[in-house]
């Protein structure tokens, strides 16, 4: 029998073999805690048991795991050891996964303080990986100006101390490429990774797993620039290189295939985004389990599909499906439990259930208002949802109300021209179109269309609603 440092490398290469891994990692375990007077092996044994737990999506079990083994290594080893301080760092990972930001941000925080302990104010390879997991988190809870900051000191740290072209560099190239998309700068975005690719396939080759990652970063960011071409490209690219390296099987593969669905999604062609996000959800049900988060997040894209088909039923069916595995695996207030209820209240808005809708829309705002703050992007993303609501329903006084609070918060927290800032622009362009308010419609209607056009282009899809919209509007006019 194998124990868990050579099952642990055995893990990390094999997708479809981890439940049978995770039972020779449990023996492992078994064997090793009843030997005698081998403490440190036992800490090993619980370190790697709870990354296989991550790894399988049972966070409870690694979680409980974790704290075991922080507790054993802090009383054998010391507060301040180099195991000590990696179990404090992958608990800031757990509970980022888990979606609990502020145990995130403790336990990322509290690794870097104990860091700079031991090794001092100065920036050090060994605090490289906690500077980025911090820039991470805060992207992720949308602050975005934070997030810059750890994500460039990361980046400085790692050409100081380490060169152009280590892990950690490439690494910090990527944060920050992902960084600048989100936050709609697509020019930065672009420059960062194509240093990145670059980097990457001199240090690493053209076909390493890595790399055909950072050329489906470059698909995803096309694909939000509106050119499609160039987003089924990379995206191409990528798959092929995936498929012929990692196997059909690999979590690389599987995300290509994600991205490729998710392309033709916004393309308009349904079939083929059915096909692609089948393709993953089928080989994600079988490697990973039903109730695995990636597999629930997989048919979550099929619901998106069918709802955007005008199938609400089924898509229906497909959210209510995943909300139940969700709140019971992951809690109510994970963020991809929430994401689910939006797709709900997006569904029942669609079939113009307006009481559900509304109720649905209301569950994911209050929460995102308690865990992320006010003026989160995905706070005022739900802000603009229920907006659409009271639009849709004829209550304009208060989708007005809706609307202009997204706008206002996003202005300052996203800028004037951010694509989503501009999306509710329109939205309340659409609004004083719909009261028969011409003249305030055409200022933002037009409001929009300038910045779109100088920011996505004339012909990225949004541009072109835009211009649809004042197309109508001028026709009702008479103009």
């Amino acid at each position: 029998i194998q124990f868990v440092e050579e099952i642990s490398e055995l893990l990390s290469k094999a997708g479809f073999y981890r439940e049978l891994l995770l039972r020779l990692v449990s023996l492992s375990f078994e064997l090793k805690e009843s030997e005698q007077g081998n403490e440190e092996s036992k800490l090993l044994s619980l370190f790697w048991l709870a990354q296989t737990h991550t790894s399988m999506g049972q966070f409870d079990q690694a979680e409980m795991l974790y704290l075991s083994c922080l507790e054993g290594q802090e009383r054998v080893f010391g507060k301040g050891h180099h195991d000590t301080l990696a179990t404090i760092n992958n608990l800031g990972m757990l509970y980022y996964d888990k979606g609990d930001y502020k145990q995130s941000e403790s336990y990322y925080l509290r690794a870097l303080e104990a860091n700079e302990l031991l090794l001092g104010p100065e920036d050090h390879p060994d605090k490289i990986p906690t500077i980025g997991n911090l820039g991470r988190l805060y992207c992720n809870k949308g602050d975005y100006e934070q997030a810059e900051v750890f994500f460039l000191r990361a980046l400085e740290a790692s050409e100081l101390l380490l060169g152009h072209e280590h892990s950690f560099t490439i690494t910090s190239l990527n944060n920050l490429g992902n960084l600048y998309a989100e936050t709609g700068d697509y020019e930065k975005a672009v420059s960062f990774y194509l240093r990145d690719l670059e980097a990457s396939e001199r240090l690493l080759g053209a076909e390493h797993p890595y790399t055909i990652s950072t050329i489906g970063s470059l698909g995803n960011l096309y694909c939000d620039k509106g050119d499609y071409e160039q987003a089924e490209a990379f995206n191409l690219r990528a798959l092929q290189a995936a498929e012929k390296i990692l196997g059909e099987d690999h979590p690389s593969t599987l995300n290509t295939i994600d991205n490729l669905g998710a392309l033709y999604l916004y393309k308009g062609d349904y079939q083929k985004a059915e096909t692609f996000s089948l393709r993953a959800l089928e080989a994600s049900e079988r490697l990973l389990g039903h109730e695995h988060p990636k597999t629930l997040n997989r048919q979550n894209n099929l619901g998106i599909i069918y709802g955007k088909k005008g199938d609400y039923e089924t898509a229906e069916i497909y959210f209510l499906r995943v909300l139940t595995a969700q709140e019971r695996l992951l809690g109510e207030d994970h963020p991809d439990t929430l994401y689910s209820v939006n797709n709900l209240g997006m569904i029942y808005l669609n079939k113009k259930d307006y009481l559900q809708a509304e109720s649905f829309f209301k569950r994911t705002l209050e929460a995102s208002e308690r865990l992320l703050g006010y003026e989160n992007p995905v706070t005022l993303s739900r802000v603009n949802n229920l907006g659409s609501v009271y639009s849709d329903k004829g209550d304009y006084k208060q989708a007005e109300f809706y609307f202009l609070r997204a706008i206002d918060a996003g202005e300052r927290l996203l800028g004037h021209e951010h694509p989503d800032t501009l999306r509710w622009v329109r939205n309340l362009a659409q609004l004083f179109h719909r009261k028969g308010d011409y003249k305030q419609a055409e200022k933002f209607y037009l409001r929009a269309l300038a910045a779109q056009e100088r920011v996505l282009g004339v012909e990225h899809p949004s541009t072109i609603t835009t211009i649809g919209n004042l197309k109508m509007l001028y026709s009702e006019k008479g103009d």
